[in-house]
């Protein structure tokens, strides 16, 4: 009877074998709104994951991207499960005034990004620091076992590295793959253009090996397929020059070709603006005075509204004084110069000493809860953006439809619009049910991943929730 008491105990309170074996596979696809993965999927244009969601997946119908929706940042969101104010990443291109470093991760830039992340977060690869982990593309890999470089082209090749690693005998425990290959011809053609669906169409081909795959070596039985966006995309209506309009304001802006480089080696400037995608901007300004440019602090709602312009000042970065004279120069208030442009949405910007964010329309001061209600989380996510010491003085975008510089694209992303910040998230694995869940965010998927590989770390200081099957 002992014996048999203790078997019972063991076969109870063992650790389960799923469990201990679980793989999660993250596919990260740039630019792909949940509005068309969907539909495409209903229509049954991509049956291998439309017959995997049906077999036991789970879909996010409104899966809100972090914003700005640009690739790195995102990246970074995704895989700490943390905002700005943690990570410390805001965007692809920012200025740093504690060190006077602007950066952009375009092109090589992107090997920076592991040491720009605040070193007391965590990647999702370094909760799980005793595991084989891979990371094929991502520019975010700090903690991978494994990385392979993003310069891999094209798509179809990072999967394929993929499934060379699960013919191995011990497949990783964490895989994630990040897919650029559709932001190009959404930019050039449109996000739904028939470039955008032919894409589409050869991932779930992609997706239909891989479910094949693991099936084979069965692998199906342990092994979560997790697939989101970084952001998504909509189409471009018109535009404003920023660097122009701010030009014909008198400002001086830091060369917008340069991307990394110390403020301190280029003094013939007195404004950083930075953008991409190009649905919002980035503005920094110092505070000034007549004769003296101070980039270490932040200029307050108070200069923002006179704000100096023009005069001899550009260029001097030594002082602090705050005189009221500007010699050979003028004032304006940007504030209301830029959010009465009828290209932008709203603006927003921090006041440096109380860390309160205010918001700016054509219509005047912004209540965020009820003007800001059509912009997704913006009242959540503004605030955790601009507290990072990497933000803007002023945030800058667009309404939708308009882009903040010039460009040849019919597509963008960087905005605000309900097509660049909901994005599709999709589980498929052993022991769900087929379901559908209404919202989540996509900083919930660092928690979750170490929720399903009972890894969950009740310490960790996420902003992200775990989603619950």
């Amino acid at each position: 009877m002992r014996a048999c008491l203790l078997l019972c105990c063991f076969l109870f309170f063992r650790p389960s074998a799923a469990r201990a074996d679980t793989r999660v596979i993250l596919f990260i696809v740039d630019s792909v709104s949940a509005s068309l993965l969907y539909e495409m999927i209903d229509s049954g244009e991509l049956p291998n994951l439309a017959g995997a969601l049906e077999q036991n997946g789970v879909r996010v119908e409104e899966a809100i991207a972090p914003f700005p929706t640009i690739s790195f940042y995102a990246h970074t969101c995704i895989l700490t499960g943390c905002w700005a104010d943690k990570h410390g990443i805001t965007a692809i291109r920012w200025l740093d005034r504690r060190t006077g470093n602007n950066r952009s991760y375009a092109g090589f830039g992107s090997e920076l990004i592991d040491g720009d992340i605040n070193p007391e977060v965590k990647t999702v690869f370094e909760y799980l620091e005793d595991l084989p982990t891979v990371s094929i593309g991502s520019v975010v890999h700090r903690g991978a076992d494994d990385y392979v470089r993003p310069w891999l082209p094209p798509d179809s090749l990072r999967i394929r590295s993929l499934m060379q690693r699960f013919k191995k005998k011990s497949p990783p425990a964490l895989s994630v793959v990040v897919l650029t290959g559709i932001d190009w011809p959404a930019h050039r053609y449109g996000p739904k253009s028939e470039w955008v669906r032919i894409d589409l169409r050869k991932l779930d081909r992609e997706m239909g090996k891989l479910f094949t795959l693991l099936k084979r070596h069965g692998l199906d039985r342990s092994t979560y397929v997790m697939l989101t966006a970084d952001h998504g995309h909509s189409s471009v209506t018109g535009r404003i020059d920023l660097y122009s309009h701010l030009t014909s304001l008198g400002f001086d802006i830091l060369d917008k070709f340069l991307y990394t480089a110390r403020t301190e080696g280029f003094t013939d400037h007195d404004a950083v603006l930075w953008m991409a995608g190009v649905g919002y901007a980035f503005l920094y300004l110092p505070v000034r005075t007549d004769t003296h440019l101070d980039w270490k602090d932040r200029p307050a709602e108070s200069m923002l509204r006179a704000y100096p312009v023009g005069g001899p000042a550009s260029g001097i970065h030594a002082s602090r004084d705050t005189g009221p004279s500007l010699a050979g120069g003028r004032r304006v208030d940007l504030i209301d110069d830029l959010a009465s442009l009828p290209q932008i949405a709203f603006i927003a910007i921090r006041d440096p000493a109380g860390g309160q964010v205010s918001y700016f329309s054509s219509e005047g001061r912004l209540d965020p809860d009820r003007d800001l209600a059509a912009f997704p989380d913006a009242a959540v996510q503004i605030p955790h953006l601009m507290a990072a010491h990497r933000a803007p003085d002023i945030l800058v975008v667009a309404k939708d439809g308009y882009e903040t510089a010039w460009s040849w694209h019919k597509g963008r992303h960087g905005g605000y619009s309900r097509d660049e910040m909901i994005v599709p998230l999709i589980v498929i694995g052993p022991g769900i049910r087929p379901q559908r869940i209404l919202r989540a965010r996509t900083i919930d998927i660092a928690p979750t991943i170490l929720k399903l590989m009972g890894r969950s770390d009740p310490e960790a200081p996420f902003d992200g929730k775990t989603l619950e099957f």
